[in-house]
C-alpha cells in the first residue's frame, strides 16, 4: 500500500531530523529558526538562537573571511566554507558552511559538522513555519527521502532524469544501489532505526561513474523512531578530484602530508614515509607528530609558535605561507633538514590542509663539507712554502753564438 503524507509534514520531518544543522536567518542577520542539529553544534538551545545575530556564532575574522555579513549572503551563495562555531569565545565545532537565498528576506544556512560537539541539553522550542521548511526543502541540492523502518520509500523531493517519483515511491531504497553497496547501506539504515545517524558511500543504479554519500538520520516522534530521513549527496566531482590529486602526490618525489580541521593526519604520500619513516599508524594526529618530529621541548615550542604565526599571517593577508627551514627527527633517529610550507585546500577539499616538506638534508651536508674544505684551505695558506718560478730554457742553456765565442 502506498503511503501518502503531506508536504508540510515532510518539511517538518526533514528540518527536525536532518543530519546537518540548519539555520534560517533574516536579511538583517537575525536567526529566525534552528533545527535540533544546529542547536547541538552551536551549544545553544533554540531560545538562545532565535532572535540572536548570525555573527555571534563566529569570530569577527571569520565573518570577514567567509563573507557572512547579511549583505554578502543576499548577493551570493556559499558552498562548504570551513568555519569555527564559537560560544563564549571558545571553538565548539568546526563546520562546512553553505548558504542559499530563500527569498528576498530570508537565507538558509547549512552547517555540516567536521567536529561533532559534545552532548548538549536539548530544549524544545518553536519550530520554523511550514512554508519556510518547504522553501528549504526545495533549495536543497541533494536527494531527500523519507523511508519507513523497513526501508520502503515514502517520499522523495526529486529524481534523476528519466525516472518519475511514482516509480520510486513504495520501493526499497536498498534496491537502488549496486549489489556490493547494499550491505553497507542496510547497516546504516539499521543503526538509524536504533537512533544512531550514519553515512555510507554508494553508487546508484548502473551508472558506475556517479557516487553519492548517503546520510541517514532517525525521525523521533513521541519518544520513538518512527521513520528515517535519507539524504543522497552527489560527490562524483569531489571523488574524481580526490583521485586525480592523490595520483599526483603519490607519484611526487617530494614528501606530502594532509590533515583535517580536527588535526587528524589523513594521508602521507610514499615519499614522506620513505624520507621520514613515519606511517599513519605512527602519527595519526598532529599531537603525535610534534613530539616525535621535534623531541627537544624548547625547539618544538619554537617551531610550533613560528608555524602558527606564519599560518595566521597567510590567513590574514591572503598570501602564500612563508616557507620555513626546520630540523626533523626521523623514525630511525636520524636528523633530516627540510623546507616546510603549508596551504589550506578549497572546493572539493575544503577542510583539508596540505603540508609540503622538501628534504634538503643532502644539500645541507654538501654545503657543510664545502665550508669545512674552504676553512682548511684558509688555515693552510699562511704555512705554504714560497716557490721561485722556474727559469725558461732561454736562460738555463747558452745559445750557439755564446758557445762558439767561448771556444775562440
Amino acid at each position: 500500500m502506498q503511503v501518502t503524507i503531506s508536504n508540510e509534514h515532510i518539511s517538518d520531518l526533514f528540518f527536525e531530523g536532518a543530519p546537518d544543522g540548519i539555520l534560517v536567518a533574516s536579511s538583517d542577520g537575525g536567526i529566525l529558526a534552528a533545527n535540533p542539529r544546529a542547536t547541538e553544534m552551536c551549544r545553544r538551545c533554540r531560545e538562545e538562537l532565535i532572535g540572536a545575530k548570525l555573527s555571534c556564532l563566529f569570530s569577527p575574522e571569520e565573518v570577514v573571511r567567509v563573507r557572512l555579513r547579511p549583505e554578502n549572503l543576499l548577493e551570493e551563495a556559499l558552498n562548504a566554507f570551513p568555519c569555527n562555531l564559537l560560544r563564549d569565545g571558545s571553538v565548539v565545532a568546526t563546520v562546512a558552511l553553505s548558504a542559499r537565498l530563500l527569498d528576498e528576506r530570508r537565507i538558509a544556512i547549512t552547517l555540516r559538522p567536521s567536529v561533532v560537539p559534545a552532548e548538549v541539553d536539548r530544549q524544545a522550542g518553536s519550530s520554523a513555519p511550514r512554508d519556510e521548511m518547504q522553501s528549504i526543502l526545495s533549495t536543497v541540492p541533494h536527494f531527500v527521502l523519507r523511508v519507513g523502518l523497513n526501508g520502503v520509500v515514502e517520499y522523495i523531493n526529486r529524481t534523476n532524469r528519466g525516472v518519475t517519483i511514482d516509480q520510486l515511491i513504495g520501493t526499497n531504497v536498498t534496491s537502488w544501489v549496486r549489489p556490493q553497496d547494499r550491505e553497507g547501506l542496510q547497516k546504516v539504515l539499521n543503526d538509524a532505526c536504533s537512533g544512531t545517524p550514519g553515512f555510507v558511500e554508494t553508487q546508484y543504479g548502473g551508472d558506475s561513474r556517479t557516487r553519492y554519500i548517503t546520510r541517514v538520520a532517525p525521525v523521533v516522534e513521541d519518544g520513538r523512531v518512527s521513520s528515517l530521513i535519507v539524504v543522497g549527496e552527489d560527490v562524483t566531482e569531489r571523488k574524481l578530484a580526490e583521485e586525480r590529486f592523490r595520483s599526483v602526490i603519490e607519484a611526487s618525489p617530494v614528501p606530502f602530508a594532509l590533515n583535517d580541521d580536527r588535526q587528524n593526519i589523513t594521508y602521507l604520500n610514499p615519499e614522506f614515509v620513505r624520507v621520514f619513516g613515519y606511517t599513519l599508524e605512527d602519527i595519526p594526529t598532529l599531537s603525535d607528530w610534534w613530539p616525535r618530529a621535534y623531541p627537544d621541548r624548547a625547539y618544538r615550542d619554537n617551531v610550533i609558535a613560528e608555524w602558527v604565526r606564519r599560518l595566521e599571517q597567510a590567513r590574514t593577508t591572503g598570501e602564500a605561507f612563508d616557507p620555513m627551514e626546520i630540523e626533523i627527527r626521523a623514525k630511525d633517529g636520524s636528523g633530516r633538514n627540510a623546507i616546510a610550507s603549508a596551504a589550506s585546500l578549497t572546493d572539493a577539499f575544503a577542510g583539508t590542509h596540505l603540508v609540503v616538506l622538501v628534504d634538503i638534508t643532502k644539500a645541507k651536508q654538501l654545503e657543510a663539507e664545502r665550508m669545512k674544505l674552504e676553512e682548511r684551505l684558509a688555515q693552510a695558506r699562511p704555512f705554504a712554502p714560497s716557490v721561485r718560478p722556474i727559469a725558461s730554457t732561454a736562460t738555463c742553456w747558452p745559445s750557439a753564438r755564446q758557445r762558439n765565442a767561448a771556444r775562440t
